[in-house]
């Protein structure tokens, strides 16, 4: 658990920005202005158009960027990637009226690389073992696992055993976690 703790702890504070149902900001955090591109922070006609589509308003301008129903992947003037995410939000939970838009920036973190044979060293892992880790990895279950390394499901448990046991995690998920 500490290294999930750990985790945790190193993920950046999102931006925060508050509109109201009129899209007039309310209120913006700093991680928010470090994000926004230019040296005023302006904020991108895209998070508008954003806001607009999360209240159920298509925009004629809307745009093909936006992927997926509440959110977009943006760039800055420097190239640095980021995603706004929008939610609504309302000022008393009882009541459930919305009052206004929340929308999160986060870094875009490209995917990080997971160097097995430094792993294999430092856990000390067999060449069965850190096989079986890549196959977890990459999200195969145990059957798929004994399937590809033409081994028993029952040998595969062994192995996550052995495994979860050298690295000390109690799940896939938390080793998965200690090893990105």
């Amino acid at each position: 658990m500490d290294d999930l703790a750990k985790i945790i702890n190193q993920r950046a504070i999102p931006g925060t920005l508050i509109f109201d149902l009129d899209n007039r900001l309310l209120f913006i955090n700093n991680e928010a202005l470090a994000l926004l591109p230019g040296k005023n922070s302006e904020i991108p006609g895209e998070i508008f158009f954003l806001c607009e589509r999360i209240k159920g308003k298509p925009s004629p301008n809307d745009l093909s960027e936006i992927t997926y129903q509440n959110g977009i992947i943006l760039q800055n003037e420097t190239g640095f990637r980021y995603s706004a995410r929008a939610f609504l939000i309302s000022r008393r939970m009882a009541e459930g009226e919305v009052s206004h838009i929340m929308v999160l920036l986060e870094k875009v973190v490209e995917r990080r690389a997971i160097h097995f044979s430094e792993v294999a060293e430092r856990y000390q892992l067999s060449k069965r073992e850190i096989e079986v880790v890549q196959m977890i990895c990459e999200g195969c279950n145990n059957r798929e696992i004994g399937e590809k390394l033409y081994i028993s499901e029952h040998t595969v448990k062994d192995h996550i055993k052995n495994i979860m046991r050298k690295m000390e995690v109690a799940s896939r998920n938390e080793l998965v976690a200690v090893l990105l």
